[in-house]
């Protein structure tokens, strides 16, 4: 395999997991990093990495000339205005690149990583799953531009690239640092727990090992999915508050819960409390896609494990996780 990716914000939980799955399946793989501090981690995986600022893509251009698909997977919800316009501005530089590449007939890839949250709802029927097909406008006001975004990608270069977005649902393992479900590992090593919002609400969630998949297949999906969107989800949701506890209880907490409701503020709250069902079954019959991992609930223990691993000075600080759940209450 002679392609090359680039992949920004591959010190992310996704980031880092779409760059190994791209390099386990053979590609050349360069990995965007603001400085030498965070790069032996990347050589130690057999990924390049590369010292730039993605809001600056003349500090990478090489790289970016070279790549023949570029992952643009920096996402910041709370910070729309910040990111939109230079993630705009590195959509426009990757394509400009395109007239200067030496493959003649071929065509780059460009995906952008996004979120479900970015998808509609459907008003009449609020805990109908959602899918690519759910009408607009986004369920939180918020993600209007991020939408707008979405949109610009999949239909500004269509001559020139092979651009796809995929969004995925509240993702967990390899001990990501802002995954919704290991958040309450983190709790519990505070000791508190704090659920908010409707506690019984769904959400929909995925390994990233499993997300990871889908951006090698959507790769080699080719020009078909030119223009495509993919909804990213395992295919059962779980409510909040057994997340919350089985998680809890897996490192260690003994306190009481508290129930509060969202600040006005929270992106969540602004989405109107309402559940996260997403259906993904187009990318199951469009790539061929099927998630392999076990639910975050099936295995919390060994995410529990993970977790703890990842965070510094653990040996000292960490609480012994508790036994393996024997009761079927919570599943």
């Amino acid at each position: 395999m002679s392609s090359s990716v680039l992949v920004t914000g591959v010190n992310g939980c996704i980031g880092f997991a779409v760059a190994l799955a791209f390099r386990a399946a053979g590609y050349r793989v360069y990995g965007l990093i603001r400085s030498e501090e965070h790069a032996a981690r990347l050589r130690l995986n057999e990924i390049i990495p590369v010292v730039g600022d993605v809001s600056k893509p003349e500090t990478f251009s090489h790289i970016l000339a070279e790549a023949s698909i570029l992952v643009d997977n920096v996402i910041d919800f709370a910070a729309f205005v910040d990111t939109l316009g230079w993630k705009k501005g590195l959509l426009d530089a990757y394509a400009s690149t395109v007239n200067d590449w030496d493959v003649v007939g071929g065509h780059k890839t460009y995906i952008l990583t996004s979120g479900v949250l970015v998808t509609g709802y459907h008003k009449n029927e609020p805990d109908r799953a959602i899918d690519e097909t759910t009408p607009s406008p986004p369920r939180a006001p918020a993600f209007q531009g991020y939408a707008d975004l979405e949109k610009h990608a999949l239909t500004s270069y269509t001559d020139k690239l092979t651009s796809i977005v995929i969004r995925p649902s509240a993702v967990y393992g390899r001990a990501g640092r802002i995954n919704v479900p290991e958040s309450y590992f983190a709790q519990a090593q505070q000791d508190k727990l704090v659920i908010k919002g409707n506690p019984r609400r769904l959400f929909a969630q995925i390994h990233v090992d499993d997300l990871a998949d889908v951006y090698v297949k959507a790769v080699r999906a080719g020009r078909r999915v030119n223009g495509e969107a993919f909804n990213i989800s395992s295919f059962t949701p779980f409510a909040v508050e057994d997340v919350a506890l089985k998680a809890s209880k897996a490192a260690g907490f003994k306190g009481a819960v508290e129930y509060r409701e969202f600040d006005p503020t929270d992106l969540l709250a602004s989405s109107g409390n309402r559940n996260i069902i997403v259906n993904p079954q187009k990318a199951v019959d469009v790539l061929g896609w099927l998630p392999r991992r076990a639910p975050f609930l099936d295995e919390v223990e060994i995410h529990y494990e993970a977790w703890k691993a990842a965070q510094p000075h653990h040996h000292h600080e960490a609480k012994p996780a508790s036994k393996p759940e024997t009761d079927s209450a919570s599943k």
